[in-house]
């Protein structure tokens, strides 16, 4: 008995583990999603916004010190759009097909735009 015991444990630990890997695999596939999902959102910006960066205005605070307003997001996207394209780079061969038109179509308007010469290499 106690070697049917063991039988039955070890294939309780087998298909625990198979639960393991399928779950291993969402939390990836869900990363993966994040992780996409974010740099589209730099793009788009960045693309929307024709690559303009809207001058945010700089106030004096009565001491001599500059202050510049908070929430520059074209500014802020400007400065991500290099990583952002490079993680597009490393991922993109695991990137869902229809994503992938996407992409090539917010890529094409940023290459209309000044934005991409402008970049540091």
């Amino acid at each position: 008995q106690d070697k049917e015991a063991q039988d039955i444990e070890r294939d309780m630990k087998e298909g625990d583990a198979t639960v393991d890997k399928m779950e291993l695999a969402k939390n990836q596939a869900d990363c993966l999603h994040a992780v996409t999902l974010t740099y589209f959102r730099i793009l788009k910006l960045v693309a929307n916004d024709d690559g303009l960066i809207q001058a945010e205005s700089v106030g004096n605070d009565g001491r001599g010190n500059s202050n510049k307003k908070a929430g520059s997001t074209n500014g802020t996207a400007l400065e991500l759009l290099p990583c952002a394209l490079r993680g597009l780079a490393k991922f993109s061969h695991l990137i869902h097909s229809d994503a992938v038109v996407d992409l090539l179509e917010v890529l094409k308007d940023l290459l209309k735009s000044d934005v991409v010469s402008n970049l540091p290499p």
